[in-house]
């Protein structure tokens, strides 16, 4: 799949969802480095003054980041200002014309063509995009969604990581459903629509009948999203479900093991 990672990292990015590990993938798409000192300075940065990656990269177009060139800091500018106007350039327009403007400018699609596996990889989610139309959450979502019912194998012995969606019509002897919080489930978006309350608790509730034997929900009090700690709410999904089929555990804060005053040295008893 070559190539393929670094189109979908730049389609999160624009739409303002991208993750460090996506702003790595989409630099080397670009074809745009930084070192690696920089790169680790620019989210040094940004943590520290608490933006999330897309202000982090409009500020650091105009502001000095400690520990980071003048040359290293000018490579930035250009990969911020290229990620903008790629943004700006694909707003308005289906998914589909969104991947492939974005293979054609950032000068990926020459690579992908080169690979007859990665060129029919990309072709079929290009084709697969196409029934998600403008809503570019709801491609990433499915696009997703597809990738985990690819890897999972209900022969090996292992924990199985997936989405809601993706667990329908499998059975664990335990399962597990973590960020039980409200704007995960039911999941809701600044700035987009309320998401179908009846349909997420519908989705919810398939997540928990995955359950043969015990079933976990687990929940943050407060939580890093975009280089910002938020706090956070248990889920009304959650706190809707009658007390006496509950059993609440909290977990203990974790304390520092206090550091003997002299170095311990094992002694040999012989």
């Amino acid at each position: 799949m070559k190539c393929i990672p670094e189109i979908i990292s730049l389609l999160k990015i624009i739409e303002g969802i991208g993750s460090y590990l996506d702003l790595e993938r989409a630099m080397a798409g670009l074809g745009t480095r930084v070192s690696k000192k920089a790169f680790t300075a620019f989210k040094n940065w940004a943590y520290a003054k608490g933006y999330g990656l897309k202000e982090a990269l409009q500020k650091a177009r105009w502001h000095p980041i400690h520990g980071m060139s003048r040359n290293q800091q000018i490579k930035f500018y250009d990969i911020s200002k290229n990620i903008f106007a790629l943004a700006d350039a694909c707003e308005s327009i289906p998914v589909a014309q969104k991947l492939i403007y974005l293979s054609k400018n950032a000068s990926i699609l020459e690579k992908i063509n080169t690979n007859p596996e990665s060129a029919e990889i990309f072709n079929r989610i290009v084709g697969f995009s196409e029934a998600s139309g403008s809503d570019t959450l709801d491609f990433l979502s499915s696009f997703a969604l597809e990738k985990d019912t690819d890897i999972y194998d209900s022969r090996v012995e292992k924990v199985s990581l997936m989405t809601l969606h993706a667990a329908k019509g499998l059975e664990f002897p335990v399962v597990f459903i973590s960020g039980c919080e409200t704007g995960y489930i039911p999941y809701e978006r600044a700035g987009h629509e309320k998401a179908d309350l009846s349909e997420e608790r519908r989705l919810f509730y398939v997540a928990m009948t995955r359950a043969k034997e015990e079933l976990y929900f687990s929940w943050a009090k407060k939580r890093r999203i975009f280089g910002r700690y938020i706090q956070r709410e248990q889920s009304l999904f959650v706190n809707q479900i009658e007390e006496q089929l509950k059993q609440n555990r909290t977990q203990p804060k974790k304390r520092k093991e206090k550091e003997p005053p002299f170095p311990v040295v094992p002694f040999p008893c012989s």
